[in-house]
């Protein structure tokens, strides 16, 4: 009896303690019709099941995480073929508005996974789409993102966007038309001392997720009116010219 209060101490201990981040491994990778499908276990308050968070670690002092890649499992893969694009660039923030990570800062993407591992893309706050390299598909820990910086390292969030590509066959061999790739996702991270106790976490880590989707990725209201902008101005340059060719 008495080990069985002690029992139930303990766990209504850890339900109080539990932290309020509780860090996830990145992406799970499905399949739906045709199309790739990545979805977050550990979202921004907002619920955004895009957006990934996870926290970099020093490791022998190089910033570094194995979480916040996308895997669908060893059953997942089976004659299937992926790779990934990244849409540049490293984008920063501190829960303020997000800006492009300063100069001689960048985060690499190195492959762990055997048979695959070695390759790496870096990516920084000069550069755009970046086409990446072949991966497993498998598992959320493809790669090693490492964050360095030839200079002053700010604290705060810096910010990946990719999107994950595949299909039937081996890339050299497919069997079938390539599958539609995933929607540009993005894995979030944040330097050691920005967030450094999960029991108390930064809400401005939360801020900063969200100021950095709103950055790279354009809400759909933003594309219909650049899409509605460019209507206008494609019908007024036609206007124009059926004028000087009536003339």
């Amino acid at each position: 009896m008495t080990y069985r209060i002690l029992a139930l101490c303990a766990l209504a201990t850890l339900t109080v303690l539990e932290p309020a981040r509780v860090w996830g491994h990145g992406f799970a990778l499905s399949l739906t019709s045709s199309s790739l499908v990545a979805t977050s276990p550990e979202p921004p308050s907002d619920s955004n099941p895009l957006v990934f968070i996870t926290a970099l670690e020093d490791v022998l002092g190089e910033l570094q995480a194995g979480h916040g890649a996308a895997g669908g499992g060893a059953a997942f893969v089976v004659d299937r073929h992926f790779s990934f694009d990244l849409g540049g660039p490293l984008w920063y923030s501190n829960g303020g508005t997000a800006v492009e990570a300063a100069a001689g800062i960048k985060m690499t993407l190195v492959d762990q996974q055997v048979g695959f591992s070695g390759q790496s893309v870096s990516l920084d706050g000069d550069d755009g789409f970046t086409s990446g390299y072949p991966i497993t598909g498998r598992t959320s820990h493809e790669f090693i993102f490492k964050l360095t910086s030839s200079g002053a390292l700010p604290d705060g969030v810096y910010e990946v966007r990719y999107r994950v590509n595949g299909g039937p066959g081996t890339k050299d061999s497919p069997t079938g038309p390539a599958f539609d790739s995933t929607p540009w996702i993005m894995s979030v991270f944040t330097t050691p001392d920005f967030d450094p106790d999960p029991l108390n976490p930064n809400p401005n880590v939360d801020l900063a997720a969200r100021e950095l989707w709103a950055a790279t990725v354009p809400e759909p209201a933003s594309v219909v009116m650049l899409s509605a902008g460019l209507a206008v101005a494609v019908g007024a340059a036609l206007r124009r010219r059926r004028k000087r060719v009536a003339r």
